[in-house]
């Protein structure tokens, strides 16, 4: 089942839920995770209050389920006996609220079925519209980082490119200094584009090169969109109703089928590199093409 093999998180809408607003009542939603750990009752199996093994190890076709749901000391291994879902509830509504009320719904089912259940709201999941928004976490801030300084080094590297004639005059003193001036200049952007816009050496073949760079940025925004679409963070139903009234946003879903066309351009553009090397020597050196 899904609580075996599948995602243990059903986040919900959360964008939806904060937008929720009824001006007559002042109704606002808030959007709390709510998180529900599960076990069998000790008269129905035992042996799940062992000790936790170290690892984990898949349990034969015949073993009981809870061999499965059972947590391991492994922080590989995605937790079974857990399970995070979001509800969307008013605003006015306190943690201990949604906590209690969770708990005094759930809790007679599971044990009506022999099983025991513990419901936990955690208020640092809790979320309204007018809330201080979360501090942004290390991975986050790394990528901006990392982003920031790319940007940099393609600012130095452009305005580099456009003075470095004006100064040249005299050899590189070593090599390290001529490898390092490429490796900058591999940044500039006025190069770059330059290159990407230049004339290759069969015009005609100017067409594949411009389907190829269409199909992989296709492909690059359509993989992204997926992504988006695919986590557990959106409701489905707002997204089918994207897909079937915007147009873009069915394009860009269904770029990921560019990716046969940019492997054929590459294929034909590698084939006729080899096949012009080969019509002159008569033998390809693999070592180097």
């Amino acid at each position: 089942g899904g609580l075996l093999t599948g995602d243990v998180y059903a986040l919900g809408h959360y964008d939806q839920c904060l937008a929720v607003y009824v001006p007559e009542s002042r109704l606002r939603g808030q959007h709390c995770l709510a998180t529900l750990r599960y076990a069998p009752s000790p008269s129905v199996y035992p042996r799940y209050y062992s000790p936790p093994n170290s690892t984990f190890f898949e349990p034969p076709i015949d073993a009981p389920v809870w061999d499965k749901v059972k947590a391991t000391l492994d922080p590989g291994v995605t937790r079974r006996d857990l399970f995070h879902w979001a509800v969307c509830v008013p605003a006015s509504c306190s943690v201990h609220d949604i906590q209690h009320s969770l708990s005094l719904t759930l809790k007679p089912v599971f044990t009506r079925h022999g099983l025991e259940a513990t419901v936990t709201v955690d208020p640092q999941y809790c979320q309204k519209a007018d809330d201080d928004e979360i501090p942004p976490s290390v991975g986050f801030i790394s990528i901006r980082v990392v982003i920031l300084l790319l940007v940099i080094i393609a600012g130095v590297a452009t305005v580099y490119d456009y003075v470095m004639p004006f100064y040249r005059d005299q050899k590189f003193e070593s090599s390290l200094a001529e490898v390092s001036e490429k490796v900058l200049l591999a940044f500039s952007v006025r190069r770059n584009v330059h290159e990407l816009t230049e004339k290759g050496a069969n015009p005609k073949l100017d067409i594949i090169n411009g389907g190829k760079v269409v199909s992989i940025a296709a492909i690059l925004f359509g993989h992204r969109a997926l992504y988006s679409h695919g986590l557990a963070l959106y409701n489905q139903q707002f997204w089918e109703l994207r897909l079937e009234n915007h147009f873009l946003d069915n394009a860009i879903m269904n770029a990921t089928h560019l990716v046969d066309l940019f492997f054929v351009c590459s294929g034909v553009l590698a084939f006729l590199g080899v096949y012009k090397a080969l019509e002159k020597s008569k033998s390809i050196n693999f070592a180097q093409a």
